[in-house]
């Protein structure tokens, strides 16, 4: 036979297909494919096998599974194969099946479980009449029995996996399935040190195994079990309990070491402002691992020393604040507090750790209780309220005017030195939600203390990071002129400093005060020097809070175009490092300044997904800010019931949680440009929409307010204040000191080098002048030349409506038709 087959195929051109080779693979079966290929120089052979051929002329192609989603976003799954093989499956064996929502998500998860093997697909779709789509997948996940039809004249052979599995495990060497069953306790990719560690698994046997398809390699020094497969072998091993052991041990010795030795490169490199990419991919790369290492820990402690899990609690948390994964910090400290019995130092330093992580996530409420109790263990004392605050500030106060005069002797200990360093970090943290509540009194108490404790453990680091936080702290408290001694004295110690994170959180604490108070160009310069060296240390959540308020200077200074772009970036760096408090910073400040582009239906797809992401992370703070915004978009579309409805929703909220520091002015602005506007509105139209001016008006008295006040702690906010105060007191019939107000709102904004605001002001002061004032005409061509200058299109559009309309909206609430005794504030 052998001899008639090369005889019909040697003059031949053509292509000959053997499907399923493995299962004849033999010494004698490559023979014959070499002598056909010898004889027949002309053939082609297409050959699909589980094994390697080991032929001179053979050129692989590995075949994986069907392209399958690989997150869990549903919104583009139908257009995946993996997707597309099981619903037609499952319409095959149920004509009336349709994915909803849910279903599809299942579905993803499955074709996640399975890897896109198309004989799984077919397998767990075969189940699809009697069971929905989240039950096949919690049971394919608890065992592969699942996917058998039980139908053998449907697959034959194939008819379930654990068949094929187990044909495959019966042709193993001894020494094969020993590794094989040892590499079940791996998760996702491993190395070859790994392998070698914990399975005793050399070069040439991982090498067997990738070409028996039972273990895949990336190319790049990793290998993987197929997530099925690696189940079977799991079961395996379970019936070697001491082997099971033994895997269990090595592999937690192994990543316990690797995290430590990764922490320790790290913390070095994070020093000397570098990155440490190499370790931190091979973390990134072998997170599973890390993760099933960190599971066993807190489950069965007795897998290594009290100490050890410590220790790797703590370089676990290093790598996760690296990576700004904070929602895996919660859980990691949360677990680590609640298993572990620890000193209180430690126990001080995990509890400061997991408000770290929360106020990563925006939470900045919970953090602010977290790193309470963080200093409650390590026994240093909180802000309280009232006079209490007071009375610490005072005392706080005293110290530092007494360590200008005789200079801290050090820690008496190296366990002093310990607690004073991580209190110091705790104040340094919290003083930052004190920060975003706008609460001044409270982040000085923070800074005085973090930087007394510094003083006296002569700490220079922290001395100089202390110098900046007062820096801050005592621009709250309206005291510019120390506040800059301050800056100067931090940036002076930050200089001769060899530990590139305190130099970096001095420019970017400074950069803020700088921004607080409209020193554009100093604040720039900082903020680059900080964002410089995070972005190389690879610290994308410093880097984002600095570039976030690099974003709101170029805003401020009439730059929207370049704001735009800017927060895109942002949106972009924070989705790709997984951070959505800051992809929602990216979303408003980019759709705030798409609003004064008058691109509204774009800001207002922005605001929605940025209110939605904050709220998710349980963020009400910065959402109102998204929100605020929102209502003023809905203004311009001229839905003055929606815009309504939002600026009463914040102000609601606003009592219960206060917006943020960086956040204020948007707030107020807004809700003030919503009230203003609304009172401008026809005598018809107030009475349709059942509007009560006087109370709106008395809203607008105390958000406008509030905002001058806040104006008064951070001076670029102090045009746009001024701006609504005055539209207040026009509406309220005093004229002429509105009038005084806008022309100082004109100064103000030309003093700060913000055209933007001082076009605003002045076409606020020219609409309101009478028509035979001749300033008016003048200053109303110097707001629109102003605007044109800065592109700001809306309300370019708004400066060159017709006089009458600008008549119109000169009328002062005095003089509406409008009987005030018709509504009850």
């Amino acid at each position: 036979p052998e001899s008639y087959l090369l005889d019909y195929l040697s003059d031949r051109e053509l292509l000959l297909i053997l499907d399923g080779f493995d299962h004849v693979l033999s010494d004698g079966s490559q023979r014959l494919l070499k002598r056909l290929l010898e004889g027949a120089p002309d053939l082609r052979l297409l050959v699909t096998s589980r094994r390697r051929l080991s032929l001179a002329a053979e050129h692989i192609i590995e075949l994986h599974g069907l392209a399958y989603p690989t997150t869990a976003d549903i919104e583009d799954a139908a257009e995946y194969a993996a997707v597309k093989l099981f619903y037609h499956q499952a319409r095959r064996l149920r004509p009336d099946f349709t994915a909803t929502p849910a279903e599809m998500a299942a579905i993803v998860e499955i074709c996640q479980l399975v890897q896109g093997m198309p004989l799984g697909l077919a397998l767990a779709a075969s189940w699809v009449r009697m069971f929905d789509c989240a039950t096949i997948r919690d049971r394919i996940n608890e065992n592969i029995d699942l996917l058998d039809t039980g139908q053998p004249d449907e697959y034959g052979r194939d008819r379930s996996l654990r068949a094929t599995f187990d044909y495959t495990w019966a042709s193993l060497s001894p020494d094969e399935r020993r590794a094989l069953r040892r590499m079940a306790v791996f998760r996702g990719p491993f190395d070859i040190a790994a392998a070698e560690h914990v399975a005793t698994a050399g070069p040439v046997l991982l090498q067997n195994l990738v070409d028996r398809s039972l273990l895949r390699s990336d190319g790049h020094n990793l290998w993987s079990l197929h997530s099925l497969f690696r189940q079977y072998c799991a079961e395996k091993l379970a019936q070697h309990e001491p082997d099971r052991q033994s895997a269990l041990r090595r592999h937690t010795e192994y990543y316990v070491r690797l995290v430590q030795d990764a922490a320790v490169t790290l913390r070095q490199a994070r020093r000397q402002g570098e990155c440490a990419d190499p370790e931190r991919q091979q973390l990134r790369q072998e997170i599973d691992n890390v993760r099933a290492t960190w599971e066993r820990l807190y489950t069965s402690p007795e897998l290594t020393s009290a100490e050890r899990t410590i220790q790797f609690v703590n370089d676990y948390g290093l790598f996760l604040f690296r990576e700004s994964w904070y929602h895996e910090a919660t859980l990691l400290y949360t677990q680590a507090l609640a298993q572990i019995e620890t000193e209180p130092v430690v126990e001080g330093r995990w509890r400061g750790e997991l408000a770290r992580a929360y106020l990563g996530l925006g939470q900045s409420e919970k953090a602010n209780e977290l790193f309470v109790e963080a200093l409650a263990r390590l026994g240093q004392p909180a802000p309280r309220q009232g006079k209490q605050l007071q009375l610490q500030l005072l005392r706080q106060l005293l110290q530092q005017i007494r360590y200008h005069f005789i200079p801290g002797s050090g820690p008496s200990s190296p366990e002093a030195a310990q607690l004073a360093s991580e209190a110091i970090q705790v104040y340094d943290r919290l003083s930052r939600t004190y920060y975003y509540a706008g609460q001044p009194q409270a982040f000085s108490y923070c800074a005085l203390r973090s930087l007394n404790l510094a003083e006296q453990a002569n700490i220079q680091a922290a001395r100089a990071r202390g110098y900046a936080n007062l820096c801050l702290g005592l621009g709250f408290l309206r005291n510019h002129y120390r506040a800059e001694r301050y800056l100067e004295q931090a940036h002076d110690i930050a200089a001769t400093l060899d530990d590139a994170p305190s130099r970096a959180y001095v420019h970017l604490v400074t950069g803020v005060y700088d921004s607080m108070v409209g020193a554009w160009r100093r604040s720039d310069a900082s903020l680059q020097v900080a964002m410089n060296i995070y972005r190389q240390l690879g610290d994308m959540q410093q880097w984002g809070e600095g570039f976030s308020v690099y974003c709101t200077n170029l805003y401020a200074q009439g730059r929207f175009q370049e704001a735009a772009e800017q927060r895109l970036i942002l949106m972009k760096t924070a989705r790709e490092v997984g951070n959505p408090l800051h992809e929602a910073w990216g979303l408003s400040g980019r759709a705030a300044a798409l609003l004064v582009l008058d691109r509204v239906d774009e800001a207002i797809v922005l605001l929605q997904r940025s209110a939605d992401k904050l709220l998710s992370i349980d963020s009400p703070q910065n959402a109102l800010s998204a929100q605020a915004l929102l209502g003023q978009a809905y203004l311009r579309k001229e839905q003055w019931r929606k815009a309504l409805e939002l600026a009463d929703a914040v102000m609601s909220t606003k009592d219960r949680t206060a917006p943020t520091f960086a956040t204020n002015v948007a707030v107020f602005e807004s809700v003030c440009i919503i009230y203003l506007r609304l009172l401008d509105l026809p005598p018809e139209l107030i009475s349709t929409l059942d509007l009560n001016p006087t109370r709106l008006l008395d809203k607008t008295d105390h958000i406008s307010a509030a905002l001058v006040d806040f104006a008064k702690v951070a001076k670029m906010g102090h045009p746009r204040a001024l701006i609504y105060r005055a539209g207040y007191l026009w509406r309220r019939g005093k004229e002429r000191r509105a009038l005084k107000v806008w022309r100082q709102a004109i100064a103000s904004a030309a003093k700060l080098n913000m055209p933007y605001d001082q076009a605003r002001a002045q076409y606020e002061l020219g609409r309101h002048l009478s028509e035979q004032d001749p300033e008016r005409e003048r200053t109303l061509n110097d707001a629109r030349q102003g605007f044109k200058d800065v592109g700001a299109t809306y309300d370019l559009r708004l400066g060159t409506a017709n006089k009458q309309l600008l008549q119109n909206e000169a009328i002062p609430l005095k003089q509406t038709q409008f009987s005030r005794s018709k509504y009850k504030s």
